[in-house]
């Protein structure tokens, strides 16, 4: 997950002539009177459409959305459309069973919220989970399986936070949703989720001593759970993020406390997990992964500087050297 930065959502970088060659920077604009943005996420439909979904403003934040009028182009894309407010600085997309996005967010009370995509552009909204069960989100992470249940996984509010995992009873709706279950205690406010070769979902999360965690998913709803690493080689992690590649081989990328990015994978599709590597020659703050046109990982980090910075796979043991994208 990106920390928040205004640039990101304010400006849009697009591949250029072929994969890493990438063309300016596009102003996306802001809403008027705003505040500026905090945080953001950004996905793809099945037409190929993006759409953005960014949080702005300081004392009640509103959830804005704005969508390519076509695909592969920004060139004349309607307004910023607010879709509500009191959010907290959080949000996630996942593409739903119609193959359209939604969007998932905290309110300032710590109740995780869906707007759920009927059509493009228009919206449903309802609260996961009930008011009595309120977990006290902090950061939330979401995904879509092989079979288009989509889960959303939490981290609570507490002294030694908990994570939590709330799924689709069926294809298409929240309604009839188990109430959110406790998968264990003492991480930091930050998660990721790749799809594994089952076509099921994994999540990670940080522990307090900076020791990385997967729950690896065996069946819908179980998980088994694994450290990632050896105790004697961790690395402080302070934020993470994963990608699956296509040929189903899971990646997780982590900056430590010495602001090194740091990349774990696993030994072919559904393997072991190996150890964790440095990715050198950049010292960062915080990491986001896309899968590129090769089938590979994408990855994007925010360096000391403030710029924002990938090396792109173009096989799984080759990656290239780190590109600048600008400030």
């Amino acid at each position: 997950m990106l920390t928040p930065d205004f640039a990101l959502v304010k400006y849009a970088l697009t591949l250029g002539t072929g994969p890493g060659v990438f063309g300016p920077w596009t102003s996306l604009g802001a809403p008027a009177a705003s505040g500026g943005f905090q945080t953001l996420a950004v996905g793809t439909n099945a037409n190929g459409i993006e759409q953005v979904f960014a949080v702005a403003g300081a004392a009640a934040p509103f959830l804005y959305e704005l969508q390519q009028p076509s695909a592969g182009t920004w060139s004349g894309a309607a307004p910023w459309k607010s879709l509500g407010g009191g959010f907290k600085a959080d949000v996630a997309v996942t593409l739903n069973a119609k193959g359209l996005l939604d969007a998932f967010a905290i309110d300032g009370a710590g109740f995780v919220w869906t707007y759920s995509q009927t059509s493009l552009g228009n919206f449903s909204l309802s609260m996961l989970g009930s008011r009595a069960a309120g977990i006290g989100a902090q950061s939330l992470a979401v995904g879509t399986n092989v079979d288009h249940i989509e889960q959303v996984f939490a981290v609570g509010a507490a002294a030694a936070p908990f994570l939590y995992e709330l799924q689709q009873p069926s294809v298409g709706t929240w309604s009839g949703a188990a109430p959110w279950k406790s998968l264990g205690g003492g991480y930091k406010p930050d998660v990721a989720v790749t799809l594994n070769a089952k076509g099921l979902l994994d999540v990670f999360a940080i522990d307090g001593a900076g020791f990385v965690w997967t729950y690896s998913q065996t069946s819908l709803g179980k998980f088994s759970l694994s450290m990632l690493g050896s105790r004697a080689a961790g690395i402080g992690a302070q934020s993470l993020a994963g990608g699956t590649t296509t040929n189903n081989t899971e990646q997780v990328f982590a900056v430590g406390t010495n602001h090194t990015t740091y990349e774990l994978k696993q030994q072919g599709p559904a393997g072991a997990w190996g150890a964790w590597a440095p990715c050198p020659g950049m010292s960062n703050q915080d990491v986001a992964v896309a899968r590129n046109a090769q089938g590979q990982l994408d990855v994007f980090v925010i360096n000391d500087a403030g710029n924002v910075c990938l090396f792109t796979e173009t096989t799984p043991t080759y990656q290239s050297p780190w590109i600048s994208l600008g400030d």
